[in-house]
């Protein structure tokens, strides 16, 4: 590893951070990239949006540079570009689920003929490697719903990628390109916390959920890796399945946006502030994270089974307890 070459490429990946936010913050009002609130938002006033260009850019750039294969680099990169035309003009739900499914076939596929990643060469694997790359995707935009919060998970999330690669001896170009999407998250986090100037839009946080999800199935070897590495958003994860049950059992439309999840319950009902409550989710994924590292090392399922079912019985109960107490009292 040329770690001259790495510094580098980490320094423009955060300048790339940066100067998204800037570029939308100035040329938003005219290319109408404008998030004007409603009854469903967690903002009480129009903020530019479409702030994930600059992520878009560092995805590109360090793809070409580290030799990314195409096959991962171009649909991703493609679904984020029209992920960013749906900042401006209005894609319906159904047309943003083929173009995912789309983008899934090429990554996933390629993984499956190429036999990289877990249970390659099995249709199961690219039937349910389709599902979570979709499935993530979706997840992280539904999230991207109060400052900070998704920049936040990125920093974390593609750090804690880079470390369990490195530590596990396979900090190759997947490695190194999981810091530069760390770093150009933490570029545009200024611009979005702790009082969003500019919102990440789309065009981020599917990136991110993209990415994030190709990036797992491309570096991991066993199913067991599969469940470490996705533990290191599962803030996002267990968020977005609690909600999505409870909507489920009160019938609701999951395509319909909505105020339901744990973290609009924090800000809206119980009025914490944005930051507080993306720092709150920041330190429940670090510390999970670490822990998800530790036990990365022992290679026991058992072990990190009983982790991943004590931590989503906390999530429930935290979630249960909040939710009912904003019933009651706010």
């Amino acid at each position: 590893m040329d770690w001259s070459r790495a510094i580098m490429y980490g320094f423009i990946a955060f300048l790339s951070g940066i100067l998204g936010g800037w570029i939308v913050a100035v040329a938003a009002p005219r290319l109408r990239l404008i998030d004007v609130p409603s009854e469903r938002s967690s903002h009480t006033r129009p903020v530019a949006k479409g702030g994930g260009v600059g992520l878009l850019a560092a995805f590109v750039m360090m793809g070409i540079l580290l030799h990314i294969p195409l096959f991962f680099v171009i649909p991703i990169g493609v679904l984020s570009m029209i992920s960013l035309a749906g900042d401006r003009w209005h894609i319906s739900p159904i047309v943003r689920l083929v173009v995912q499914t789309v983008a899934a076939v090429f990554v996933v596929g390629h993984a499956f003929l190429q036999g990289t990643g877990v249970g390659c060469g099995t249709i199961l694997f690219f039937v349910l490697g389709i599902v979570y790359f979709v499935g993530t995707a979706n997840m992280y935009n539904f999230m991207d719903g109060i400052d900070g919060i998704a920049g936040l998970t990125g920093v974390l999330g593609f750090s804690f990628l880079a470390v369990y690669l490195f530590l596990s001896g396979r900090f190759t170009v997947f490695g190194l390109f999981s810091l530069c999407l760390s770093l150009s998250c933490a570029g545009f986090l200024p611009w979005n916390m702790p009082r969003a100037r500019v919102f990440m839009g789309d065009v981020g946080s599917i990136l991110l959920g993209s990415a994030f999800a190709a990036t797992v199935l491309f570096v991991s070897d066993t199913i067991y890796d599969i469940a470490v590495t996705s533990l290191f958003i599962f803030p996002f994860y267990a968020d977005e399945i609690t909600t999505a049950t409870l909507r489920l059992r009160n019938n609701e439309n999951l395509l319909r946006p909505h105020r339901r999840h744990l973290y609009q319950v924090l800000a809206n009902e119980c009025g914490i502030p944005h930051w507080k409550v993306t720092v709150g989710y920041g330190v429940a994924q670090f510390l999970i994270g670490c822990g998800a590292v530790f036990l990365a090392a022992r290679e026991n399922s058992i072990l990190l089974t009983a982790f991943i079912v004590a931590g989503i019985g906390g999530w429930v109960i935290i979630s249960w307890y909040v939710r009912r107490t904003a019933l009651r009292h706010f």
